[in-house]
């Protein structure tokens, strides 16, 4: 019996797919009967991926791919698969005018993450598009969008996802046709193979992977059928070549695909994703379904190997500018492939570069001269084509504005550093800080208007090159508190003991203070090998933003109070990776706004991925406690938290509302790991219920119960666990699951002197101090627990 005997197959496409003339040449029945499954078949003969088939001048339907899955969506099936196909009757000249862009595709459906089966609109709204299928639903703007090749092609495993989403789903991209033009066939297959690796669909891949081109005549003839004869598949007069006939399907189809399924029952990549400049592609994607420690994963450029990983990031570097590259990125085990994929990224052309110290800028990096005006005259003055370059040098500046489509360049050596003077930074703005909305001083770098009711109004910038942005630090934000304290001391005065509410007698006066990088209502925003550095709270705050990735950077704001490293803000699809963190606070802080101003903004924090950083000093990473408007599919992979205060925390207060779920954390090393409420930051009015806690595992966890003491710099004793929800029932924390966590033993009673401690009525402390502490949980789950010695193997 074989790994897929007995599964159940739904299939859609044309007639590759249905057989053309003789039903049972679809090459999925003869899969079905070596590999013991069962196939229902939705397929129709000359059916497309674009609405408005030429084909259905009758109306008979079927004849568009996501016709077919309303059909299987309104019979009822519970598929363990769904294999299609598409793009045969699609690939006529006039398509290479309504192409689309593939990444555009994804991010139309969900704000670029195109491998989530739960895509929609900040409301929950599918943006346009039916609920059910994931078809365009109105005569709406996003509607034209949905007719191109990519929009169409993404909406259909859009729609496949949403009403199957437990199901795998293979897509088969046919052989080389003979009948159709191989120019459109060839940007076809780009943008289905792209979709394919962004939306984490295994593709076997006919087109690529075998050598049936029935462009050759004799394998035309010998291969494909376009009509019966005496009741049987034969070539026509003038074969097209379209159709593959038994032998085509037994030597081509049937092993390939076959292959394909096999290997995606036991792994499965779940979304390959690039971040694309002139002279590099950085390639990152996410942990894969049924992954296991040492897997290696090789990447292939233009059918030369690159180079391998066990990181799930991978950067190309050298290449030429404004060119198409074939990436095959392969999974392999014990020297065996798992699966592979293959897509085509494109560099950018290279830029023209604005370099600030030449004319008409002048700045001086001399580490003295402010030099804001003639850094923003740059800025403004930076084109699409262009990019604002600093070369070697250190240059003081206040406030600065970027604007859509630009780029900062920071050469290696060129710090990029604001002042400690308040006023440089000067006009403040309307900002969110600690989950609220207020004004506060600009940041060094400013992009877009914080606007809760809106979507991005600023795109498309890329900060980058080698440099450090550095902010005033601890000197600017006691001079930032001194001056709001003085100019707040009525309305301080006037609080007496509510002082008491807040985490201390500077949070009022400093929640004003600059950020580093403020980001509001931004998209498409790159960040990558730059140390971003003592800004004077948080160093890079998005607010309402989506489509930001940061990577390779390295985060320093030791001894600064709330020196967040990066914090996602009601923003989704941020993706940060192999980052360092040195800070004065959280690493990563995941907010969503406070009561009861975020649980009326309701805007959730959402798609967020952390993989490959390490957190060398500071909190860690810590989900709240701002989360009133809900923080929700959070994945956290593959990072070293060891020399961190809190590992991964999971906090609120009881009137913050909101919800966390969606949590998920696998090949980490921690202090500990918590969820609980937190007794600062507790003002304002209560939201309509407690948080709600749920839906989280842990996987393959090393926890040292060994946390940061910051204030003295050294490591101390703690608890592994403290799972807490809230009293009232319904807000208990709930379906928590624990697999293959390790937690350092206890030493000895003799060691730890602590035996006389043991049975003096102190037990309760002793256990939350050192153990796994639990209140209010409901359906926690623990399986493969265990305690690990000090130099004792973890297997």
């Amino acid at each position: 019996m074989g790994v897929l005997t007995g599964k159940k197959v739904l299939t859609f496409g044309d007639s590759i797919v249905d057989g053309h003339l003789y039903k049972k040449a679809g090459f999925m029945e003869f899969v079905a009967e070596q590999e013991g499954m069962s196939v229902r078949k939705y397929a129709n003969n000359g059916a497309c991926v674009m609405p408005g088939n030429p084909i259905d001048e009758e109306g008979l339907g079927g004849m568009i791919l996501e016709d077919q899955i309303r059909k299987a969506a309104e019979d009822g099936h519970d598929p363990d698969y769904v294999v299609f196909d598409g793009g045969t009757n699609d690939a006529y000249a006039p398509v290479m005018e309504k192409l689309g862009d593939p990444e555009e595709a994804c991010r139309a459906l969900c704000g670029g993450s195109g491998n989530k089966a739960d895509s929609g609109s900040i409301d929950g709204s599918r943006n346009g598009r039916d609920s059910k299928t994931g078809g365009a639903s109105d005569g709406s703007a996003m509607y034209d969008f949905y007719h191109t090749f990519a929009g169409a092609f993404a909406g259909t495993v859009d729609a496949i996802r949403k009403n199957w989403p437990r199901a795998k789903v293979v897509y088969v991209a046919a052989h080389r046709l003979g009948y159709r033009d191989r120019a459109v066939q060839e940007a076809l297959h780009r943008i289905e193979m792209n979709l394919c690796a962004h939306m984490g669909v295994a593709a076997a891949d006919l087109y690529d992977d075998c050598a049936l081109d029935t462009a050759d005549e004799a394998m035309c003839r010998k291969y494909s059928f376009d009509v019966l004869r005496d009741g049987l598949p034969a070539p026509g007069e003038e074969p097209t070549g379209t159709h593959p006939n038994f032998e085509a399907i037994r030597e081509f189809y049937l092993p390939l695909v076959s292959e394909v399924l096999r290997k995606a029952e036991v792994f499965r990549f779940s979304g390959i994703s690039w971040d694309a400049q002139d002279h590099e592609i950085m390639l990152y994607w996410e942990l894969p379904e049924g992954e296991q420690k040492g897997d290696v994963y090789e990447v292939w450029l233009d059918g030369a190997k690159a180079g391998e990983t066990e990181k799930t990031h991978f950067g190309l570097e050298g290449l030429e500018e404004d060119r198409v590259y074939e990436v095959c990125l392969r999974a392999v085990r014990n020297s065996e492939e798992l699966q592979r994929a293959r897509f085509y990224c494109r560099t950018k052309k290279g830029k023209t570069r604005i370099d600030v110290t030449q004319a008409p800028y002048f700045a001086k990096g001399d580490g003295e001269t402010v030099n804001t005006e003639a850094l923003q005259r740059a800025i403004d003055d930076c084109a699409p084509d262009q990019a604002v370059y600093f070369p070697e040098g250190v240059y003081m500046t206040g406030s600065l504005n970027l604007h859509s489509d630009m780029e900062l360049y920071l050469d290696k050596g060129a710090v990029l550093k604001g002042t400690a003077e308040p006023d440089d930074y000067l006009p403040r703005r309307w900002s969110r800080f600690e989950g609220t909305e207020m004004e506060c001083l600009s940041g060094l770098l400013n992009l877009g208007e914080v606007d809760h009711t809106a979507g991005p109004t600023s795109r498309n910038v890329v900060i980058r090159g080698g440099g450090t942005i550095e902010g005033g630090g601890r000197l600017l934000a006691e001079r930032v508190i001194e001056a709001e304290r003085e100019r707040l001391k009525d309305y301080l005065a006037e609080l007496g003991s509510r002082i008491e509410e807040y985490e201390n007698a500077d949070t009022i006066p400093g929640r004003v203070r600059p950020r580093l990088l403020h980001i509001c209502n931004a998209e498409n925003i790159s960040i990558s090998n730059v140390t971003l550095k003592n800004g004077a709270s948080w160093n890079v705050h998005m607010i309402y933003s989506q489509n930001i990735v940061t990577y390779g950077c390295h985060f320093q704001s030791r001894n600064i109070w709330n020196g967040d490293g990066w914090d996602p803000d009601s923003s989704r699809n941020c993706v940060i990776f192999g980052c360092t963190f040195d800070t004065g606070d959280d690493a990563v802080a995941i907010k969503a706004g406070k009561n009861p101003e975020g649980n009326v903004i309701n805007r959730p924090c959402e798609h967020i991925r952390i993989f490959d950083c390490v957190c060398q000093f500071g909190h860690g990473f810590a989900l709240g406690s701002e989360m009133a408007g809900g923080i929700r599919d959070v994945r956290i992979w593959n990072c070293d938290l060891e020399n961190s205060a809190n590992g991964i925390e999971i906090k609120a207060t009881r009137k913050r509302g909101g919800y966390v779920k969606e949590i998920h954390a696998a090949h980490c090393i921690v202090p500990r790991l918590l969820f609980h409420s937190v007794g600062y930051n507790d003002d304002g009015i209560a939201g309509p219920h407690p948080p709600v806690f749920a839906d989280c595992s842990f996987t393959d966890i090393d926890i040292t119960r060994s946390k940061l003491n910051e204030a003295e710099e050294r490591m101390e004793p703690c608890e592994a666990m403290e799972l807490c929800g809230f009293k009232e029932k319904e807000y208990h924390l709930r379906d928590v699951a624990f697999r293959d966590i390790r937690i350092a033993a206890e030493e000895s009673a003799e060691e730890t002197g602590e035996e006389a401690e043991r049975g003096t009525g102190k037990e309760d402390a002793w256990k939350r101090e050192r153990g796994i502490y639990m209140q209010y949980c409901e359906n926690v789950t623990f399986e493969n627990v265990k305690a690990v010695f000090a130099g004792e193997p973890d297997d």
